[in-house]
């Protein structure tokens, strides 16, 4: 809940740019290290409140015009055929490696 806080109280260009880090790994951004340390199951929730902050308009959403893709609006469609349980794993496969390693000692 605190980093969803964290999220939630940048403007919506540094709320995007904030969950880029967390895609790309990137060790520079203090969320993505303290997102680096969370478990697998942690991670899924952070993105489902990040879900449920868009669909509330807390979180930047995605923009009307974009293109999801063909490739992408595939795997929409197969994870929507899934049964739950295949879902929860196959989001939580995408989620688990995202964000950074925390730094050694007691920074972040």
């Amino acid at each position: 809940e605190g980093l969803y806080e964290q999220v939630k109280q940048k403007s919506q260009n540094e709320q995007l740019e904030t969950m880029r880090s967390l895609a790309r790994h990137d060790g520079e951004n203090i969320i993505s290290r303290e997102y680096g340390s969370l478990s697998s199951d942690t991670k899924l929730a952070f993105w489902y409140a990040l879900a449920l902050g868009m669909s509330k308009g807390d979180i930047v959403g995605m923009p009307s015009d974009y293109d999801f893709g063909q490739s992408g609006q595939e795997l929409l469609a197969a994870t929507e055929t899934m049964d739950f349980e295949s879902q929860i794993t196959l989001l939580r496969n995408a989620v688990e490696p995202m964000g950074a390693e925390p730094k050694p000692g007691a920074a972040v």
